[in-house]
């Protein structure tokens, strides 16, 4: 999905540049999405989302043929929880590489854990996801909800 708003193109033709293939890409009638990042003194940061025309992205509109045992699908987050879960169930029972970034921080469902190769995650997703303790423990956790993932 993109948007039909001024930055659209420009996001497009940074992907582009980057040797993603577009074919896919539809234009909704939506911005952007956006992510806006404050870093405090501290270092800390502070991330706002506008998920824009990321909310109208359907699994859907993934067509099976392109997910195949070559194929590597990444995910994240700013895409509705229910049509991430749904992709990533399909594309590993097609045999592709599923990567998840469970940013920004949201509980996963144990049927997208399972469907998952690899979670990228923060310190803060982390916690969301296993709730209050070290990172360590945490990060063990997380790791132990899906037979295929592992704390690195």
């Amino acid at each position: 999905m993109r948007g039909c708003d001024a930055t659209a193109p420009i996001a497009l033709r940074n992907v582009r540049e980057a040797g993603v293939d577009l074919a896919g890409v539809r234009e909704v009638g939506a911005p952007t999405g956006v992510a806006l990042i404050h870093v405090d003194d501290a270092g800390e940061n502070c991330i706002a989302v506008v998920a824009g025309a990321n909310a109208e992205a359907r699994a859907a509109q993934v067509p099976d043929a392109i997910l195949h045992s070559a194929t590597t699908l990444v995910m994240q987050l700013e895409v509705a929880i229910d049509q991430v879960s749904a992709l990533a169930e399909r594309a590993r029972n097609r045999g592709a590489r599923v990567v998840l970034n469970a940013a920004p921080a949201h509980a996963l469902p144990a049927k997208l854990l399972n469907a998952i190769d690899l979670l990228v995650v923060n310190e803060t997703e982390a916690g969301v996801l296993a709730g209050a303790g070290a990172t360590t423990r945490t990060l063990a956790h997380v790791a132990g909800a899906s037979p295929r993932t592992s704390a690195q």
